[in-house]
């Protein structure tokens, strides 16, 4: 197992509900040098989501902001799972040149997915900083 400390995802986002962050699932299928089958694998990359920060850019404009946590079942249905049950932050207002640091510690799995959106286009920062553990 290894542990990477990272800036997970970095968007300005265009006003609609957008993908940061995906989990990745195992690009391989090696455990200590043997090779196993995928469903030996398919829990071996987690994540832990430390930190949002959140940044209006913007010097007159009050935008919102809303996050929203999607787990892999929801993402793969046909169409996705898009409800207000996943919002995590719905509709939070920033006032202008400010910056908020939300500390999380969301634990996602292989699949799961943070999206991130704005009321404005382009008036916003997101940044999404945590652990990948594999």
């Amino acid at each position: 197992m290894s542990d990477v400390y990272k800036i997970l995802g970095q968007e300005t986002n265009a006003g609609t509900y957008s993908d940061i962050y995906t989990v990745p699932f195992p690009d391989r299928n090696l455990i200590g040098g043997i090779e196993v089958g995928p469903r030996a694998i398919a829990n071996t990359v987690q994540s832990l989501v430390s930190t949002i920060i959140v940044c209006n850019i913007s010097a007159s404009a009050t935008p919102n902001f809303s996050i929203r946590v999607q787990s892999a079942a929801d993402v793969a249905a046909l169409p996705p799972v898009n409800s207000d049950s996943q919002n995590i932050f719905k509709d939070v207002t920033m006032l202008a040149n400010t910056t908020r640091i939300l500390k999380l510690g969301l634990t996602l799995s292989p699949g799961d997915r943070i999206m991130v959106k704005a009321s404005v286009a382009g008036q916003i920062s997101f940044t999404v900083m945590g652990i990948e553990v594999s």
